[in-house]
């Protein structure tokens, strides 16, 4: 099958004016979109295309998931008028039709854009430029590889510093200097975001709260549907005696539940209205495990709490990329409910932040911000 998409693939015309994007498929879970796009590095550099761009006439083909959602996409970007850029939206929900479509759009582009290595392009031509643009930094163990080839297509692979590029390019078996170390453009969003202060007036009405720590664990292979066997009535009484809200944000393929709850615990409900990165632009904090928003969020310069009481079953079930987990974490570990609260406590109090805090910041970022134009700049190079 590869051999003939290959061989298809290669007697249609490419055109300059023509690059395909592909975001990551949780976007459809996430209701994430071209409108909502602030936590998608693909949807992000759409969108600095639809503000920015003023080149020759050129035609982007996004991938959507809602086909409801098409005609608002499609007003939201007449609003911006602009002349020199055209987005197509390609209705993807895993028919015959969608895949011919994927296949039809893709082939006819010069620049093929995606957010996750697990959308791939074996198809590829020398002829054709193909970037994944990435969705995490390692922390944890990724998929096994089993097909060495598989992420051969990435002419460009994007990261965040040389430390997780060297990691990626192993683990992937990336092509040799594939890797370019520009930033993820989502996180300009955790440091400057105009819908965080449109949240903000929505969360001042429904809560008196005196700081917000977005809690998002990662992803658990071995769990799919559970209860989270993290608080008690000891952790409720303290967020609420402190005014802390809690904006807890499960991971989109599981649906973890809270034991117990209060007033001041927050349940994420995916809207097209605001997205993760809104949420962590505004809060005050981040409490999460081994997900690699800590690495995101560390951009922030605000405190980051790691609570961990699975440590050993995660470190069996799934591993680490690192040797000693405490050398990449900027904070220590909380293993225990008396650990995250006293954890908190001093996380709310003004210049929290240790040395390790930047060390680490260091190590996974490169570049302090403007992501989005230092990618957007690189492509630009690549469409002349």
């Amino acid at each position: 099958m590869r051999k003939f998409l290959i061989l298809l693939n290669k007697f249609v015309i490419k055109s300059k004016a023509c690059v395909f994007v592909y975001p990551h498929p949780n976007c459809k879970i996430d209701k994430y979109d071209l409108a909502n796009f602030t936590a998608d590095n693909s949807l992000c550099i759409v969108n600095k295309f639809l503000r920015n761009y003023k080149g020759k006439k050129l035609k982007i083909y996004l991938t959507t998931f809602v086909k409801k959602r098409i005609n608002f996409l499609k007003s939201y970007v007449s609003s911006f008028n602009n002349k020199s850029l055209k987005i197509r939206f390609i209705y993807n929900n895993g028919s015959l039709n969608s895949k011919l479509k994927f296949y039809y759009y893709s082939f006819k582009s010069s620049l093929l854009l995606c957010s996750t290595p697990s959308i791939t392009f074996p198809f590829k031509t020398k002829k054709q430029h193909c970037i994944c643009l990435n969705y995490s930094t390692p922390l944890k163990k990724g998929p096994q590889n089993k097909n060495e080839n598989q992420y051969k297509c990435f002419d460009s692979y994007l990261e965040t510093s040389h430390l997780t590029g060297k990691i990626h390019s192993d683990m992937y078996k990336l092509k040799p200097n594939s890797v370019i170390n520009l930033g993820f453009p989502r996180n300009d969003y955790i440091l400057r975001n105009e819908k965080a202060h449109e949240l903000e007036k929505i969360i001042k009405k429904q809560f008196d709260c005196k700081s917000i720590f977005v809690y998002a664990p990662t992803y658990r292979d071995s769990e799919i549907n559970d209860k989270a066997p993290f608080f008690t009535d000891k952790f409720y009484n303290f967020i609420k005696k402190n005014k802390i809200l809690i904006m807890y944000k499960p991971h989109p393929l599981q649906k973890f539940e809270l034991i117990g709850s209060n007033e001041y615990v927050y349940r994420y409900e995916a809207s097209y209205q605001f997205s993760l990165y809104d949420w962590l632009a505004l809060s005050d904090g981040l409490i999460s495990d081994y997900s690699s928003v800590i690495h995101d969020y560390i951009v922030s310069d605000k405190p980051i709490i790691i609570f961990a009481p699975d440590r050993d079953k995660f470190e069996n079930d799934r591993g680490f990329c690192f040797d000693n987990l405490n050398d990449i974490i900027p904070n220590s570990i909380c293993e225990s409910e008396e650990q995250l609260i006293n954890s908190i406590s001093s996380s709310i109090k003004k210049n929290s932040l240790t040395p390790k805090y930047y060390e680490v910041k260091s190590l996974f970022h490169t570049y302090s911000d403007n992501y989005t134009d230092r990618v957007y700049n690189y492509l630009l190079e690549i469409l002349e």
